[in-house]
């Protein structure tokens, strides 16, 4: 597995029992077998499965079973073009579906960024499914008591003043239209980083309105033209996340789900200490929902951590998931 080169790990495209199929990479071990751990990486926004490519070979290489999918709407997954398709609950029901049909029963589950707020959905929506959750970039909030719209909630955290373009339907033709100025904006290390999240800004950016200073430096050229390949004229799935707010509200009111997760569920949140979009507060607020949480402060650290951080990152988790993975062992419970 390189990660400069796509095609070195194991691609799979599946129709799930949910009637949409998933594109998906399928590592596993040498030595696999019905007993190996599978650890399932959800990514977020603007990313691909592609996000993960420094981390997948090495934990691959633990023994471990490593299971990464283009999330709906992205890569080589199905796009539907209605938003409510892109329902949190619904994308929960896809992952429930997809792990019965690679034959798991139960997770270590990893998300990043939109797949952070969809692993935590999931430790509500199919508990049974997880063993343990690790996110980064976007801490646990509980089921809203009332629905906050985009532009509300922008108003109360103006950090996330860019949700707001992103729910409007003119985005996505705005960004199809100049996809490398779109990744140029967003990938980049707090060295270079552009106050794109206040009300506004991003449309600036991604129409010309405001240019950066420099480039991006998340992505190298052939990374960079990994990702163009795949978002060509498919930005609508990706935006309808941002599109369905009421959708989620009402299907978590209607759910009647709980709003913590369980003392007994272990829980890993790495918090990237120069990331505009994931605010102290709120890390410190999810604290109260979800109380086995270990935070783990990256210094210095982006949105992007699992590339800027990437050592630190796949380590961290590789020690974390072999303590848990000890707890379970039924010789620790003699």
């Amino acid at each position: 597995m390189d990660p400069q080169e796509p095609a070195s790990f194991n691609h799979r495209v599946e129709k799930l029992s949910t009637g949409r199929s998933y594109h998906f990479i399928d590592q596993k071990p040498g030595n696999f077998c019905s007993e190996t751990p599978t650890l399932f990486l959800v990514h977020g926004f603007p990313d691909l499965w592609y996000g993960w490519r420094y981390q997948i070979g090495p934990w691959a290489r633990k023994g471990w079973r490593i299971v990464a999918p283009d999330m709906l709407g992205y890569g080589g997954t199905d796009k539907p073009s209605d938003t409510e398709s892109y329902s949190i609950k619904r994308i929960c029901d896809d992952i429930a579906a997809l792990l019965d049909l690679i034959g798991v029963e139960k997770v270590f589950l990893i998300g990043h960024d939109w797949g952070a707020l969809i692993s935590w959905r999931l430790c509500l929506w199919h508990p049974q499914r997880v063993h343990a959750v690790i996110c980064l970039s976007v801490p646990f909030y509980p089921p809203a008591l009332e629905y906050i719209s985009n532009a509300d909630g922008a108003k109360r955290v103006p950090n996330f003043g860019y949700m707001v373009y992103f729910e409007d339907p003119r985005s996505t033709k705005d960004i199809e239209s100049d996809l490398s100025t779109f990744f140029n904006v967003l990938f980049r290390t707090p060295e270079r980083a552009i106050d794109f999240t206040k009300l506004g800004q991003i449309e600036k950016l991604v129409t010309g309105q405001l240019k950066p200073e420099h480039p991006g430096n998340i992505l190298n050229t052939q990374e960079l033209q990994y990702y163009l390949e795949n978002y060509k004229d498919a930005m609508l799935g990706p935006l309808s996340y941002y599109r369905n707010r009421k959708i989620r509200y009402e299907e978590e009111k209607d759910g009647k789900i709980p709003n913590s997760l369980p003392v007994t569920l272990p829980a890993l949140f790495f918090h990237p200490m120069a990331d505009g979009t994931c605010q102290k507060t709120h890390v410190e607020n999810s604290k109260k929902f979800v109380p086995s949480m270990t935070v783990v402060p990256l210094e210095g650290s982006g949105h992007w951590a699992m590339v800027e951080r990437k050592e630190i990152v796949t380590d961290k988790v590789i020690k974390w998931v072999e303590e848990r993975l000890l707890e379970q062992s039924p010789k620790s419970k003699l």
